[in-house]
């Protein structure tokens, strides 16, 4: 009886692996679970468009207004920080338009954008399944109001620019074609980043 519940046991075992072995190797789920995460994050960022300006975006919402005034940063208004943040907000606003939806709309384009970077960068040091988990951490934990997820502050942009320069060096590693030009946008891409923070 022993012997016949332990073989049952091992074949249930081995069917358990093999069903978790193709799911987690398989393309298509991996791609549907980091679209359900792009779809969650989209929908949490959509009821989040029209939620009032954090006490930082204001500041950098009139910068950026100034910005496509034609009036270069720190002559009407000035502020310690760099520039960056400012022609983020002063793009995101040209785009989307001079408005909080604008504004949140921009926001999130780039954190979509950033999961799907952190997917990218993600997989080439783990497996599939551990860069979609990676990016849905990420892109979950970057909506929260404990983090002040919901508001355009300056760390969703440094992390943007942060990680396409990462990205670009990934690229450069796995093919030595262009190596300069990759090293190059690569540095200016972290350079973009560390403007956007003061």
């Amino acid at each position: 009886m022993n012997k016949k519940l332990e073989k049952i046991s091992k074949e249930l075992k081995t069917e358990v692996v093999k069903h978790h072995n193709y799911l987690f190797n398989n393309d298509i789920f991996i791609y549907f679970l980091l679209g359900i995460t792009i779809l969650y994050v989209l929908i949490v960022r959509i009821h989040l468009l029209s939620f009032p300006l954090e006490r930082d975006e204001g500041e950098y919402a009139y910068m950026g207004k100034l910005i496509l005034e034609g009036h270069p940063p720190y002559t009407l208004a000035y502020n310690m920080k760099l520039p960056g943040t400012y022609y983020m907000y002063a793009i995101m606003m040209g785009i989307f338009g001079k408005s909080i939806v604008g504004i949140h709309l921009g926001l999130t384009f780039i954190n979509l954008f950033s999961i799907i970077l952190v997917f990218l960068i993600s997989k080439n040091f783990v497996s599939k399944i551990g860069a979609v988990i990676s990016s849905a951490s990420f892109g979950i934990l970057g909506t929260s109001s404990h983090l002040l997820g919901q508001a355009a502050h300056a760390t969703h942009f440094v992390i943007f620019f942060a990680l396409i320069g990462i990205y670009v060096l990934l690229l450069m590693y796995k093919s030595e074609k262009n190596r300069l030009l990759k090293y190059f946008i690569s540095g200016f891409l972290f350079s973009l980043s560390f403007i956007c923070k003061q």
